[in-house]
């Protein structure tokens, strides 16, 4: 998910959600660029890093965090 100021382009962060806690993830580049995306940029991200494969593989998101799954 991208959440940005409305009306401002280049104001967007991007956030995973788990379904199952109910929380939001907030997703932090290498390169300190995190929170000034544009919505053309968070497609090319989203294509790039392949999040939607990522946040669907559960196991291995909630290992990066340090979550037990059954939690």
């Amino acid at each position: 998910m991208l959440e940005s100021i409305p009306g401002r382009d280049g104001s967007g962060a991007i956030y995973l959600y788990d379904r199952i806690r109910q929380v939001f993830f907030f997703v932090n580049f290498a390169d300190g660029r995190d929170d000034s995306f544009t919505a053309v940029e968070f497609d090319g991200l989203v294509n790039e890093y392949d999040l939607v494969s990522f946040a669907a593989r559960r196991l291995v998101f909630h290992r990066l965090h340090g979550l037990a799954l059954n939690e």
